[in-house]
C-alpha cells in the first residue's frame, strides 16, 4: 500500500532525540544508558531503545562495561546542523523538479519515509505521508532495494518479492534477478523505478553518507505519473538528488 500515516510531528522529535544522543555521546562518550537517559531527561526504556538502534544501524557500539560510544568521527556542529540543511535542501530540489522530496531512514519494519516536501507550484498526487514504511521483503522499489543493499541490519532477501515489470503491474521477481537488483544499486548507492506503480508513482533514490562513511537515509524524489513531455526522467532525477547529496555532506 502506498498510505499508511503516522503524525507528522512524530517523526520529528524521534529524529532530534537521535541526533541529541549521538551529539551527547560525541562530547562526552563512552557513556552508559543510565547517563545518556539521565542527560537527555528520557525513560530509561525509551533510551536504551535509542541506544540499541544506533548500535545495530552501525553508529554506535557497546563496550564490555555496558558503555556506548560513537563508531566514527562526526563533529556535534554537523550533527546539529544537518538537519535543517536537509530541509532546506529538500525544500529547494521539490520546487526545481517539480517533484515531492522524501527522506527515509531505516527501521525494524522497512524503510520508513520520516521526511517531505512537497513542489510549490505542482499537483501533488503522492499519498505516502511521514510514517509510511516501505517493508522488507515486499516490494522492492527504488527505496527498498536501495535499503536492502545498505542497511546492515536489513534481513536477507527472500524469494517472492514482488517488483513492477509495467505501469501499475507487478509480479513476482525471481530470487536471482532480484539479488542483481540489490547488487546494481549497492555499487551505485542508488536506484530508480522505471515502471510507475498503482497509485501513479516512481521513484528515484540516492544513498546519504555522513562523515565516516555511515549511512544516514536515503533522499528520494517521487514523481507522479504525468503527460508532460518536460517532466524529469528518473536518471535525471538521480542525477539531481547526487547533487544535492554532495552539498549536504561537503
Amino acid at each position: 500500500m502506498e498510505t499508511k500515516p503516522r503524525s507528522a510531528a512524530s517523526a520529528v522529535p524521534a529524529f532530534a532525540r537521535g541526533l541529541s544522543a549521538m551529539r551527547l555521546l560525541a562530547d562526552e562518550g563512552p557513556l552508559a544508558m543510565e547517563a545518556v537517559a539521565s542527560r537527555l531527561s528520557l525513560p530509561r526504556s525509551s533510551t536504551f531503545r535509542l541506544l540499541e538502534t544506533l548500535r545495530v544501524l552501525g553508529y554506535a557500539e557497546r563496550d564490555p562495561a555496558k558503555r556506548y560510544r560513537l563508531t566514527w568521527s562526526f563533529r556535534p556542529d554537523e550533527i546539529s546542523a544537518f538537519a535543517p540543511r536537509l530541509s532546506s535542501a529538500m525544500k529547494r530540489l521539490a520546487d526545481a523538479l517539480g517533484v515531492t522530496i522524501e527522506w527515509y531512514e531505516s527501521s525494524a519494519r522497512g524503510m520508513e519515509l520520516r521526511l517531505q516536501h512537497f513542489p510549490t507550484r505542482a499537483e501533488v498526487l503522492v499519498q505516502a505521508r511521514p510514517g509510511f514504511v516501505r517493508e522488507w521483503n515486499a516490494e522492492l522499489d527504488a527505496v527498498a532495494r536501495l535499503g536492502h543493499a545498505l542497511v546492515p541490519s536489513a534481513p536477507a532477501l527472500k524469494a517472492g518479492v514482488h517488483h513492477y515489470i509495467r505501469d501499475g503491474q507487478k509480479s513476482r521477481l525471481p530470487l536471482r534477478e532480484a539479488r542483481a537488483l540489490l547488487a546494481a544499486a549497492r555499487q551505485h548507492e542508488s536506484a530508480s523505478d522505471t515502471a510507475f506503480n498503482p497509485f501513479g508513482v516512481r521513484r528515484a533514490a540516492v544513498a546519504v553518507r555522513l562523515p565516516g562513511g555511515v549511512l544516514a537515509g536515503l533522499l528520494v524524489a517521487a514523481s507522479s505519473l504525468t503527460f508532460d513531455p518536460k517532466a524529469p526522467t528518473p536518471a535525471r532525477l538521480v542525477a539531481a538528488l547526487r547533487e544535492t547529496v554532495a552539498t549536504l555532506v561537503r
